[in-house]
């Protein structure tokens, strides 16, 4: 996310109509990174688990 929610702004994307507003993101996409390099990556969301473990 880049910058900040505009509830004024509505797009026809979605199937349903019960979303209003958008906002500016940048993707990232990587491709064929080894897991080894993601180990040092911390979820804190799932007890401190690695990326390695995931």
């Amino acid at each position: 996310m880049v910058g900040a929610v505009d509830l004024n702004k509505s797009l026809e994307y979605w199937r349903q109509n019960k979303w209003i507003g958008c906002f500016p993101v940048k993707w990232h996409i990587v491709k064929e990174l080894p897991n080894g390099l993601l180990k040092h990556i911390i979820i804190e969301c799932m007890q401190n688990w690695t990326s390695f473990c995931i």
